[in-house]
């Protein structure tokens, strides 16, 4: 590099972090707000925090100038380039997630070791972070092709970015108050999960790529003088239970339909099979005909959101082609599927949120905890959530989101019973496994009900309690690797509340049922996977007994 641009080069590195230091904030800010906030302290000891982050953040930033420098443009093309984002988000999420659980141990604080290295581990992963400043950074170090000025343009990147984060310092003097400490906890833990999330979806997209096939290769010689709506070019807002539905309709000039393709989905197989003969109401009719009566044909029992979605891709099809034919005239019918849309989000979301309201009451207020006013919650959750609209937390939402079939808002439904599930354990414990999960009531109920009942020895119940988080990290592992996997058929709910299953999933889940008359919660405490994932979640609520003389208090 030419020595008359050495100065204007490292000011370029010192303007560029300048410039770009409130989006450093917004991405940084997430990690080292909550190291501030998680326990009490002055500001003195804010200071430190925020100085070994800094370390560790300089260590990186400059270690991986100095090799981007070297390497220049080559770096990109290492093959194990692409895994340091998603590794440095899972190990970023394990050290913020160790570091906020031990601050609630007053034993843990007394480990100065363990209190000064997080910060500066944490400030190696977010320094390894490509975040959109560090990009841009690292866009303009490639061109040096030089190590010494690529180490030096990221020191005084380091320097600019680092303006803005002094400030949070501060925060620290808002620990004096509990109320803040709480919020910087629960803000940690709901980073620390995010980034785990993130990590395991950026696995996944390594691992996986879909490939898209063309309407003509899959309708075949047949129909290629038909005209062909390929719905996956419409961005259709619809998602089934477990991702995306799209169809290729074949229909001729006159708008009279000659089949009706089912896509590639995520659906389980004894769901697609009578959806697809569902489908085959459609063959021979007009796409008239289709616009009129698809929202009012009854759907498949069992398969209401794959249905619903389904719907979507065939009123959106028709639509399309008739808009085609210069007869897109179609509000009113839009119009009236927004209201349907309304309805079943309502008949859906509604039953879901009362019932979780009174069971968080229930688990609350000890004056509550009524046998009685139980056992009204647990048939109602059986009754309600389980046949009638068929609404529960599945370990195969978590699936669908790390293979990023995220479905579209208007699905509002999905989002709210999702969320408001894996976030609870944080504020309200276990109450939504003690009440609303419907197949949790109806081991529950059979155990109540039925006399006989056993009692596990505590020494086989110390070690069998482990089974649901190895088959819980199994499952992770499955999703991570494979771009599809069975993840419902690790749980019996769907075999009890979901029609169209195979009698030997049916056997399972029944079989289930019938231990769980004699031993209690046997499949929740010991095998299931969503009550490990909760559990989990759980041991970031202080409330959580850690003691291994409760431990039959960790239990539903």
């Amino acid at each position: 590099m030419d020595n008359n641009f050495n100065i204007s080069f490292l000011l370029g590195g010192l303007i560029t972090g300048l410039s770009v230091g409130a989006l450093c904030l917004s991405t940084c800010s997430c990690l080292l707000l909550p190291l501030f906030l998680s326990k009490r302290q002055n500001l003195l000891k804010s200071f430190f925090v925020f100085l070994n982050f800094s370390c560790g953040r300089f260590l990186a930033y400059v270690t991986f100038g100095v090799i981007i420098g070297w390497l220049g443009s080559k770096i990109s093309l290492l093959p194990w380039f692409n895994w340091i984002i998603p590794s440095s988000y899972l190990i970023a999420a394990l050290l913020l997630l160790s570091y906020i659980n031990k601050s609630s141990h007053a034993c843990a604080l007394e480990k100065k070791s363990n209190k000064k290295s997080v910060p500066f581990l944490l400030g190696i992963t977010t320094g390894l972070n490509f975040c959109p400043p560090f990009v841009l950074a690292a866009t303009v170090t490639i061109q040096t092709k030089s190590a010494l000025w690529g180490g030096l343009y990221f020191f005084a990147f380091f320097l600019g970015t680092s303006v803005y984060l002094f400030p949070l310092i501060f925060a620290g003097a808002l620990t004096r108050w509990g109320f803040w400490r709480k919020i910087g906890r629960t803000a940690g833990i709901i980073v620390g999960f995010a980034y785990i999330f993130f990590a395991l979806l950026n696995f996944h997209s390594l691992l996986y790529s879909k490939k898209s096939i063309d309407a003509e290769t899959i309708a075949g010689p047949a129909y290629k003088n038909l005209n062909l709506v390929d719905t996956r070019k419409l961005n259709v807002d619809s998602h089934g239970y477990a991702g995306k539905t799209p169809v290729i309709i074949a229909v001729d000039d006159s708008g009279v339909i000659s089949n009706v393709f089912l896509l590639e989905n995520n659906e389980s197989k004894y769901v697609v099979e009578p959806v697809s003969k569902w489908l085959e109401q459609w063959e021979n009719n007009s796409m008239d005909f289709l616009l009129e009566n698809v929202e009012s044909v009854d759907g498949v029992s069992g398969a209401t959101m794959t249905t619903d979605s389904l719907r979507k891709n065939l009123h959106a099809a028709a639509n399309r082609f008739l808009a085609l034919k210069n007869k897109s005239d179609n509000q009113l019918r839009t119009a009236n599927h927004g209201l349907r849309i309304t309805y079943r989000f309502a008949r859906t979301v509604i039953p879901f949120i009362i019932l979780f309201t009174i069971a968080v009451l229930v688990a609350k207020i000890s004056r509550l905890q009524k046998l009685w006013l139980q056992f009204c919650l647990w048939i109602l959750a059986v009754a309600i959530l389980g046949f009638y609209r068929t609404t529960f937390f599945s370990i195969e939402q978590v699936s669908l989101l790390i293979h990023g079939n995220f479905p579209p808002i208007s699905n509002l439904s999905w989002y709210v019973v999702f969320f408001m599930t894996i976030i609870s354990p944080l504020f309200f414990g276990r109450a939504y496994c003690k009440y609303v999960c419907p197949f949790g009531a109806a081991t529950e109920i059979c155990y109540r009900v039925i006399p006989g009942n056993l009692q596990l020895p505590k020494s086989v119940i110390k070690y069998l309690r482990y089974t649901k988080y190895i088959l819980l990290f199994t499952v992770i592992i499955l999703m991570v690797v494979f771009s599809k996997i069975p993840a419902d058929k690790f749980e019996p709910f769907h075999s009890i509340f979901t029609r169209n299953q195979t009698k030997i999933y049916f056997m399972f889940g029944l079989s289930v049922l019938i231990v769980s008359c004699f031993i209690k919660r046997f499949w929740c405490n010991f095998f299931c996977v969503d009550g490990a994932l909760f559990e989990i979640i759980s041991r970031f609520n202080k409330k959580i007994p850690t003691d291994e003389t409760q431990i039959n208090d960790k239990y539903i």
